[in-house]
């Protein structure tokens, strides 16, 4: 694959007419750490080596993800989403483009293919009409604009996990901070053979939300009395003005013999003391199930016995065994699946 060193293509960057900015197919846009770059008025400056990849950068006056009006008349657009990204961002603007925002009040905001979040660590240049992030870490980001201090969807949502649990689905999710946050919509779609998109969602519950809060808050969800399937699962996050923003969904199979060994996680998962492995297995035949820490020794044998092919529970007790972060690795005949799980004394 061709690479593109930084100097060689910083004057196509600088061309400040344009409204797009494109690395072909099969090239790479490679920018050392701390190397300032500038492409249609969007200065970054990784603090780590970041590469581009067939990408295009696009400047438009709308954002594409959520309802506008709270953002100004600039943003940027990545297609194909980008990798990770830590270090610096600066966004200019001009006075036209403020959509009656207070320039004082701005934010660098990100999307990250998910949801919209603000970068509360900013600073404010508003005689040069620019706004200055140099907090940024490991953000995946799809558009890049700026907002008032109250984004329209400020709520940072986590860790969302669909297990099987009892014959029970159990969805559970966190958020690390909320503003105006009226609840969460459930939504559940039925999966039929490889079509993922034949049955329309419907909202099968709904969870009341913390309004505003800076803590990190929990939150659970069970599906009772499910029968055998295949399904997807949503979150519809709700806003006290109405507006609104799903999660990516999550797909489980209940009761049917998959074609793999599928692992549906463990519940509790962060647990003190004892969890319960779910898990379905494709063939009848003996299953193993090892747990090793995060340096690869094995700790424990959980189990090893003959087994029917379906789904499966077991209960293990951490007991003695130190706090920490394990895997548990399930083997039967030459295949294997893996998970991480977190123990909490």
């Amino acid at each position: 694959m061709k690479n593109i060193i930084l100097y060689f293509i910083f004057l196509i960057a600088l061309n400040l007419n344009a409204q797009v900015f494109t690395i072909p197919s099969g090239t790479n846009l490679f920018i050392t750490a701390n190397t300032t770059f500038n492409a249609l008025n969007l200065t970054i400056v990784p603090s780590s080596d970041f590469t581009l990849s067939n990408l295009s950068l696009s400047k438009n006056t709308t954002v594409t993800n959520s309802t506008s009006g709270t953002y100004v008349a600039r943003v940027y657009q990545f297609s194909p989403t980008t990798n990770a990204f830590s270090g610096t961002i600066q966004v200019n603007y001009e006075d036209a483009e403020l959509s009656g925002l207070t320039e004082s009040t701005l934010q660098v905001n990100y999307h990250d293919g998910t949801a919209w979040y603000p970068i509360t660590s900013t600073t404010n240049e508003t005689t040069s009409n620019y706004v200055v992030s140099n907090s940024i870490s490991s953000k995946t980001i799809n558009e890049i604009s700026l907002a008032g201090s109250v984004a329209p969807l400020p709520v940072e949502l986590t860790n969302f996990k669909v297990n099987i649990f009892n014959g029970d689905v159990v969805l559970t999710w966190e958020t690390i901070t909320e503003t105006n946050n009226y609840g969460f919509d459930i939504e559940k779609k039925i999966i039929q053979g490889n079509d993922n998109s034949i049955n329309n969602w419907t909202k099968i519950g709904f969870v009341k939300g913390n309004g505003t809060s800076n803590i990190i808050r929990n939150y659970k969800f069970t599906d009772n009395g499910i029968r055998k399937g295949r399904y997807s699962y949503r979150l519809k996050q709700i806003d006290r003005d109405g507006k609104f923003e799903y999660n990516k969904e999550e797909e489980i199979t209940l009761g049917l013999n998959p074609n793999k060994i599928v692992i549906d996680g463990n519940y509790p998962n962060p647990f003190n003391n004892e969890t319960v492995i779910s898990f379905q297995l494709p063939v009848s035949g003996v299953a193993n199930i090892k747990l090793y820490n995060l340096t690869g020794k094995e700790v424990v044998e959980i189990l090893n016995k003959p087994m029917e092919a379906g789904f499966h529970e077991v209960r293990f007790n951490f007991g003695s065994l130190p706090s920490g972060v394990y895997y548990y690795k399930i083997i039967q005949n030459d295949k294997s699946e893996f998970k991480k799980l977190l123990f909490l004394k």
